[in-house]
């Protein structure tokens, strides 16, 4: 059994079933492998970055994922970008502001939690 020593979640799919997100194999199978259903003290610390206005991954799931994690007493940062979608920005396109935003929030926890 592996576990990882930190979580960052870029604009990620945390509950596979509450918006149907996925193939039918998903839906069927969600408990087994939706993230919000495995939480537990053992869950690392977390920086989960979202776009306010992601069409995949709703702000009110990630408040609730944060909320289960901070229950737990699992140390969760979320940061939440304003207009933004699913990516927050694109690789391929000029570099954005948002893209150094998310670098610098990535660096400042990884620096915090040890890893840089």
């Amino acid at each position: 059994n592996y576990r990882p020593n930190l979580s960052v979640l870029y604009y990620p799919v945390v509950d596979m079933v509450l918006r149907g997100y996925g193939f039918p194999e998903i839906k069927r199978d969600f408990e087994k492998i939706s993230p919000i259903h495995h939480l537990s003290e053992a869950t690392p610390s977390t920086l989960i970055l979202l776009g306010t206005k992601d069409p995949i991954v709703s702000v009110e799931t990630i408040r609730a994922y944060q909320d289960k994690l901070l229950q737990k007493g699992v140390d969760c940062e979320l940061h939440l970008f304003e207009g933004a979608g699913h990516p927050i920005f694109l690789y391929r396109k000029p570099l954005t502001e948002d893209y150094y935003k998310v670098r610098k929030l990535t660096d400042d926890f990884l620096k915090r939690e040890g890893f840089l």
